[in-house]
């Protein structure tokens, strides 16, 4: 082979490599355009025990009280426009149930079922003490929402929306949980945050389909060991009878009282993108956020997400599907 050939046969090689070089990037950048939208992220809110022991300190009872309810009033084009931006799924798989836990002491007491929001009288008793107030900082400010203790082995973890754990991108920090939280008390005191899990879905585009969070709460005492924690159950038929709970702090509500909201399944939102996120008929306001819709009196199945100012009375939340088994066994064995 005369010089030039090998000269011409190094260049072509070398053409090669980077043609293929460059269809490797193009590769891992399409794929990190289309990543899987049920697949979950995490964030480190607390690494330590004296971080805390800080944030536990942080928030007192002025603090608590004067903390901002964090609302999701989306626009139609809003949710459509986050849609259009999510590779859709059919977010639908095997149903699966994980029973719920007791705690210390059971109650009798019943589930109120009247229309729209009723307040609960006394909930430091289970199974309402497994509701709380979720306390957090976020871009300056002090922001409130509402969670559930879910079943896990570490007996760690509590479920809410996931607009209350990373809104824009910009994950919450300073996360505090207080079970049957009631009129400005603690009854089984403040629980922080360690650790922070949403879905892709949400995190990247802010699809109200994948509008879900945990947190895996740290220190001494195990949440669900203390209060009891409901069960949880994904992929059910979406014809279920719901009650949703919540601390609303955006008036008629003051954020002081767990209330509940009973209904049955209405319907889905079109503009959504499959799972399709569903409507019940709840008049509950900002606060509310992320708090648990049970079915069957013990299982969580959604949490209150976002509602349209059009359409008062009305509460939407995420289906229980993919994205949601995805985040369970992502957190339920995580432990500080």
């Amino acid at each position: 082979m005369s010089p030039t050939s090998a000269t011409a046969m190094r260049t072509k090689r070398l053409i090669a490599a980077i043609v293929l070089a460059v269809a490797g990037l193009a590769t891992l950048w399409a794929s990190e355009a289309v990543a899987d939208p049920a697949a979950v992220q995490s964030f480190s809110a607390a690494n330590s025990a004296a971080r805390i022991k800080q944030i536990k300190h942080y928030w007192t009872p002025q603090r608590m009280r004067h903390a901002t309810p964090l609302t999701a009033t989306p626009t139609r084009r809003d949710v459509a426009r986050a849609a259009r931006a999510t590779t859709p799924t059919s977010g639908r798989g095997k149903m699966k149930t994980v029973p719920p836990t007791l705690g210390r002491a059971a109650s009798t007491n019943s589930e109120a079922r009247t229309p729209f929001a009723n307040p609960i009288s006394n909930p430091t008793v289970y199974p309402y003490r497994t509701q709380g107030k979720l306390f957090f900082k976020s871009r300056g400010g002090s922001y409130v929402c509402s969670a559930t203790v879910v079943n896990t082995p570490t007996q760690r973890v509590i479920f809410s929306a996931g607009h209350c754990a990373v809104d824009g991108g910009v994950w919450s920090r300073k996360v505090a949980f207080v079970p049957g939280y009631h009129n400005g008390h603690s009854p089984y005191g403040t629980f922080v945050a360690t650790e922070l899990r949403s879905i892709n879905g949400w995190i990247q585009n802010e699809n109200f389909s994948y509008d879900i969070s945990a947190a895996v709460l740290g220190g001494t005492r195990k949440v669900a060991a203390v209060v009891g924690s409901r069960g949880i159950k994904f992929n059910l038929a979406r014809q279920q009878n719901f009650v949703s709970f919540g601390y609303p702090a955006a008036p008629p509500f003051n954020g002081s009282t767990l209330y509940s909201c009973p209904s049955a399944y209405k319907g889905q939102d079109p503009t959504t993108s499959n799972p399709r996120t569903q409507w019940i008929t709840c008049n509950m306001t900002a606060g509310s956020s992320g708090g648990g819709w049970i079915v069957q009196s013990h299982y969580l199945n959604s949490v209150n997400s976002y509602g349209y100012k059009s359409q008062p009375g009305r509460m939407y939340g995420p289906y229980f599907g993919t994205g949601a088994v995805n985040l369970y066994n992502a957190v339920k064995n995580l432990a500080p």
